[in-house]
């Protein structure tokens, strides 16, 4: 009824009266935590449930697998969530979707790079098959190991597994303006319109419409899907300077989740950069909170990036005190942003200040030292700002 129907208040009709008809019935108890967080946002209801649901069964996998992702995602509660993820796996250590959310939770979270990787075959091994263990293992290779040429064949071999698969067909977008836009040979990749992976289907020239194919097509495959929708409107602003339909997919990726914090902050950005400071700032700050929730440093650093770029005076010398924590904070270099955005915030700043804030890219994206940033002398006041409290 929930996910069919979207007849919430039926479907929670239904979950009281099978608990009611059998409390200590492992799954139902979990699914109804997942329904209270999920639909009801109603999490200390749903963690309630979470421990209900463990307790009638200890080693029911997918309840521990559902309990370590709300511990990550909604609590923050970082080290526990690794405790259930452990159990989750010792549980059921042939699951290549527990796996692969693992291998995710060691790169993003922990910066364990090596022990990421083993889990990423771990889930691979276990499914060759899985598109999502596929793609998100490509985009380790090229954002952690820097090699593209199999983080490409990974990204192909998802494709072929899932030609509508809408994250993967945005990744790969992104990788090739991203990675291979710097070369003058063409690229062979994946067609979109034919449902199958061709070795070597099609050479195009230009990387751009290349990208902008695989987000219209990602976008095609799921119309909700948030993350291709922002991407897109990143693309559009960045690369084609379509700045009103660039808007129009910010919204429609806003709607299709308002608590995406890369989105809000990317929106907030763009209204920025369209001198609209007040909404600007105000995305900027929904951005913060929702990362916060999330023990996001590098979303809270990005935005305070931007606004060192768009405000001035104490604003901007108290986003560069908390800048001086959160880039110590950070423990996985961010990947790089493509050469547009970096042109766009840079051509945004003063003269004086583009030398310095392209320096600090440089920080943020692990390609430079925070202590090549002492000579900057607004960073040298902003960090006398922060020891002080």
């Amino acid at each position: 009824l929930t996910d069919v129907r979207g007849d919430h208040d039926t479907a929670e009709t239904f979950f009281k009266r099978t608990i009611e008809a059998d409390p200590r019935h492992a799954n139902n108890l979990g699914h109804y935590a997942v329904f209270l967080t999920d639909v009801r946002g109603d999490h200390d209801a749903a963690e309630t449930f979470f421990k209900r649901a463990i307790d009638a069964d200890p080693e029911d996998a997918d309840i521990l697998h559902n309990y370590a992702l709300f511990l990550k995602n909604v609590r923050g509660d970082h080290d526990t969530a690794e405790t259930f993820f452990k159990r989750t796996i010792d549980a059921d250590p042939e699951d290549a979707d527990i796996l692969h959310k693992y291998a995710l939770f060691l790169k993003n979270i922990r910066g364990d790079h090596d022990a990421a990787e083993t889990f990423f075959k771990r889930a691979i091994e276990a499914d060759p098959r899985n598109a999502s263990s596929l793609g998100n293992y490509a985009v380790f290779l090229t954002d952690v190991r820097g090699d593209h040429d199999t983080a490409e064949t990974f990204y192909k071999r998802a494709i072929n597994v899932d030609p509508r698969h809408a994250d993967i067909l945005h990744k790969y977008a992104i990788f090739l303006e991203n990675v291979r836009g710097d070369h003058d040979s063409a690229e062979t990749f994946y067609n979109p319109s034919v449902p199958v992976l061709a070795a070597e289907i099609s050479a195009l020239a230009d990387l751009h419409d290349a990208k902008e194919d695989y987000l219209k097509c990602a976008i095609e495959a799921d119309p909700k899907c948030a993350d291709s929708l922002g991407s897109y409107a990143n693309f559009l602003t960045d690369d084609r300077g379509d700045h009103d339909k660039a808007e129009t997919l910010y919204k429609r990726a806003i709607d299709a989740d308002p608590k995406h914090a890369n989105i809000l902050g990317n929106y907030g950005e763009f209204l920025l950069y369209r001198s609209e400071h007040e909404r600007g700032f105000g995305f900027l700050d929904r951005s913060d909170k929702v990362a916060k929730d999330k023990g996001d440093f590098n979303r809270m650093a990005e935005n305070d990036i931007c606004r060192a770029i768009y405000s001035a005076g104490t604003d901007r010398r108290a986003a560069l005190s908390r800048l001086h924590r959160s880039l110590r904070a950070i423990k996985v270099p961010c990947p790089s942003w493509s050469q547009c955005k970096q042109e766009h915030r840079l051509f945004a700043a003063t003269v004086s200040d583009r030398k310095w804030l392209a320096k600090l890219f440089d920080v943020f994206e692990g390609k430079a030292r925070i202590e090549e940033l002492d000579e900057w002398p607004e960073w040298r006041e902003a960090g006398s700002d922060m020891r002080r409290q």
